[in-house]
């Protein structure tokens, strides 16, 4: 059965009615914050009546509003379980077990994501530059990353955050690949080299954690890194992107 947050998430990246996209925003937004708005909040936020939300929640298949927001919280009570709460109390070989049970479910649905990660090995074999990328969060794995891929391009730059990082973002040509990873805080040089990248090429690949990807303007050639049942923890992401990196390199 269909998660109440992923019918919002195909409503948020709907452009057939402005109005359910904007309210999916909102809602998607504030639900992996754990921030549950009122339906006057709501309406206010989204500049649109109560009744609309109504009639917004009835679409999704609710009664109304109040349906809808008891099922949001309680959802969210379950994406934000961290590993010891999904174990429980349980011996040292079991609380393993259970990890990898939880961790090889994960990798296996990610298998809808092969097509994402063959088209960007192909992007790669004809850029002729690939420019990556990170957050401070991730800036060893992508360092590895930039190694990894020199062994096989010739023209392959890591960006740095520093004060001009996006001027070599202006650089670069509709011919050229970006690529994005994305976790934790403060990423506003992040965003502002995105938006320079985005102006130069739409040649652009994401890997993020699904908090922060809502400050990239991105539908496609997205990859999220979060492992619901484990909760938010960098660790575990850095598993997955460790994991789509071996891929890649298995490709390459």
């Amino acid at each position: 059965m269909e998660s109440l947050i992923h019918k919002i998430e195909k409503y948020k990246n709907h452009d057939d009615s402005k109005i359910q996209s904007i309210i999916s925003k909102v809602l998607y937004q504030n639900f992996f914050s754990g921030n549950f708005l009122t339906i006057k909040e709501l309406a206010e936020e989204c500049n649109v009546s109560e009744s609309t939300i109504t009639v917004y929640s009835k679409n999704l298949g609710y009664s109304g509003y109040r349906e809808l927001l008891i099922l949001l919280k309680m959802e969210n009570n379950f994406y934000n379980k961290t590993f010891q709460s999904e174990i429980g109390a349980k011996s040292d070989k079991q609380k393993i077990n259970k990890y990898r049970e939880i961790l090889n479910e994960f990798l296996n649905e990610q298998k809808k994501e092969d097509e994402k990660i063959i088209k960007l090995v192909a992007n790669m074999k004809k850029a002729n530059k690939i420019v990556i990328n990170s957050s401070y969060q991730l800036d060893d794995i992508a360092n590895y990353f930039k190694d990894l891929l020199s062994l096989k391009f010739d023209n392959v730059l890591k960006n740095e955050l520093k004060l001009f990082a996006y001027k070599n973002a202006q650089n670069l040509t509709e011919k050229d690949l970006a690529i994005f990873f994305v976790s934790g805080q403060d990423n506003e040089m992040m965003q502002y080299i995105f938006a320079v990248t985005k102006k130069m090429t739409k040649n652009i690949f994401i890997f993020s954690s699904r908090s922060q990807i809502e400050k990239f303007d991105m539908q496609e050639n997205v990859i999220i890194l979060d492992v619901p049942k484990l909760g938010s923890d960098h660790t575990y992401r850095r598993i997955i992107l460790d994991n789509y990196v071996s891929i890649i390199s298995l490709l390459l």
